[in-house]
């Protein structure tokens, strides 16, 4: 009986372990797939763009945005986010607010919530980018 709940609590162990390190490994490639794509986000120049409603999806393993910009006279007037994955606290929404305000798709991060911001940055200049 004591051999099989060693056993039992060794393969279980080994599990945790591993599950700990899938999930490390999986974490740090969202974080450079995030990174990749941040570093190469096009400047979008929202004054050429025609009025409409442009969407995009994007995002990597726990972090993804599912978005509508909304162009009108050449100005970002609303992006609607139809759907944000994230960790609760970390989704990183007043982003949406300086993309607005700026007029650019490239603006600061949210503390705290700089993965969420970028998927937002780089899913809004996706949406831009298919005019």
């Amino acid at each position: 009986m004591k051999k099989a709940l060693i056993i039992v609590a060794s393969v279980l162990g080994i599990l945790i372990i591993g599950g700990i390190i899938f999930f490390k490994i999986t974490i740090k490639k969202m974080n450079e797939e995030i990174d990749r794509e941040f570093a190469k986000m096009p400047q979008i120049d929202v004054a050429s763009i025609p009025d409409g409603t442009y969407s995009a999806k994007w995002g990597s393993f726990v972090v993804k945005a599912d978005l509508d910009v909304v162009v009108s006279g050449g100005k970002i007037e609303k992006i609607n986010m139809k759907k944000m994955d994230s960790g609760k606290g970390y989704e990183g929404l007043e982003t949406i607010d300086r993309i607005i305000s700026g007029q650019k798709v490239n603006v600061d991060a949210v503390t705290g919530a700089t993965y969420s911001s970028k998927v937002i940055m780089i899913t809004t200049a996706k949406a831009l980018e298919r005019k």
